[in-house]
């Protein structure tokens, strides 16, 4: 520590007394509003918590897991669940002496998008934990994929030798993540060789012995995920279809009761909670993570008004700007034809012409040309902007002619812009701007 004299020393303690000494009068326990906490107690998944046990259930009579894809709307507590469930199995076979072992990987496919990044996940899971004697340098990067695929199935067979019953389960969070970077377009099948190779470890021979079990679980929010890929891939791994509806009013209300220790005794009224559990069930398909968002950044907002109880005021204002981060991140798991989509509606209402389909489908075309993509057909184009009207994403209007849909982003999307029209894709457009004009000013002479 710096040399520090006595006057400077005060100064910092006095500073440090006023922005942190003092008790927060809302937050008791901030860690229970937390996307990360796992709660003793999972609520209205009783159903959901019973068929995933069934299906890990083999494990315990030394067989394979049955492979599970669970589908579900976001905040609809896939994963807490899943996590829920796992962690019961894994410490309660410990404590009824059964001779199984279970390892239990995690992959967050919205981070870990390669084939890479997920084989590293793998190995650095299992150097954290048992740093058994493998090559060195195995966690180096720019290795093949058989080099990494080589390493984990040492570590399997290295944990296998070592107990009576040893079983591997891998579950792939937003899995359409990993996905998205194995096709170009969304005609194409996405080709996860790496989930192929773990559910045919046997089969191939890369894990020989007879008491080792490995199992995949699959998370997705978007229910035709399976339609993607492959026939090879699915039909090897036999997923098990699991859907979990969307959390309804009550449901939501219990959940947030459930966490109400997260604040001080009575900083927030019941009356408070049961009107966010109806506004997020009525307007977010009963995402439990945007119920919990709000009621922290509300109390947060009290706390930064030095109140002592959370307000309508609060809530209201926690609402809004999750709305804000809400329609940011949708953007941001736009596949990037749908950004290219979004952009020349946005352009064309940037040089004020009517944004009709064919318009907007010669613009898109244009922006594909621009950054080397290869675009997707009218048909595609006319359906995709039919299912993001349905999103709320864009409004569509009838025009004068025939079938002719005048389109407009929503107010949302346009306020959002930023995050689709990023600086280097902004340069690329601008350096090839007359190749859009040209289309757009030939349309606006066509209507005058």
């Amino acid at each position: 520590m710096e040399d520090i004299d006595n006057e400077k020393m005060k100064s910092i303690l006095d500073d440090y007394s006023l922005l942190f000494d003092n008790q927060s009068p809302i937050f008791n326990v901030d860690d229970k509003l937390s996307k990360s906490y796992i709660p003793d107690r999972i609520i209205a998944r009783d159903k959901e918590i019973l068929e995933i046990a069934t299906n890990l259930k083999p494990i315990i009579r030394y067989s394979s897991p049955i492979n599970m894809f669970i589908w579900g709307g976001s905040g609809v507590g896939k994963t807490i669940t899943i996590n829920h469930v796992l962690k019961t199995l894994s410490i309660g076979s410990k404590l009824k002496n059964k001779n199984v072992v279970i390892d239990f990987v995690k992959i967050n496919c919205s981070i870990s998008k390669t084939d890479t990044a997920v084989c590293l996940q793998i190995l650095s899971y299992f150097s954290s934990r048992y740093k058994p004697s493998v090559k060195k340098g195995y966690l180096i990067r720019g290795q093949s994929i058989d080099y990494y695929l080589n390493q984990i199935w040492d570590f399997i067979r290295d944990r296998a030798s070592q107990c009576e019953t040893y079983a591997f389960i891998l579950f792939f969070d937003e899995i359409d993540k990993w996905s998205e970077n194995k096709k170009r377009l969304k005609e194409e099948k996405a080709q996860i060789t790496l989930l192929y190779d773990f559910t045919r470890a046997h089969e191939n021979k890369r894990i020989e012995a007879n008491n080792c079990f490995i199992g995949i679980i699959a998370a997705s929010n978007k229910m035709e995920f399976l339609t993607t890929l492959e026939t090879s891939v699915t039909s090897s791994a036999g997923f098990n279809y699991m859907q979990f509806p969307d959390y309804n009013k009550e449901n939501l209300f219990q959940i947030l009761i459930d966490r109400i220790d997260a604040f001080k005794l009575n900083v927030i009224s019941e009356e408070l909670i049961r009107y966010v559990a109806k506004d997020i069930a009525e307007r977010y398909n009963g995402d439990a993570r945007k119920a919990l968002d709000i009621l922290k950044i509300a109390g947060k907002l009290a706390e930064a008004n030095f109140q002592t109880k959370i307000t309508l005021e609060n809530i209201i204002e926690a609402d809004k700007h999750i709305g804000v981060l809400a329609t940011g991140e949708m953007i941001q798991n736009f596949s990037e034809h749908d950004k290219y989509l979004l952009l020349a509606i946005y352009l064309c209402e940037k040089y004020s012409v009517t944004s009709t389909t064919g318009l907007v489908y010669k613009t898109y075309t244009a922006i594909c040309k621009i950054v080397k993509a290869k675009a997707t057909s009218l048909g595609h184009n006319s359906r995709r902007i039919t299912e993001l009207y349905e999103k709320q994403i864009l409004d569509i209007e009838k025009g004068i002619k025939g079938n002719t849909r005048i389109i407009k982003l929503r107010a949302s999307i346009s306020n959002n812009i930023e995050n689709i029209y990023t600086p280097e894709l902004k340069f690329l457009i601008e350096n090839h701007i007359s190749d859009i004009e040209i289309i757009i000013n030939t349309a606006s002479k066509r209507k005058s």
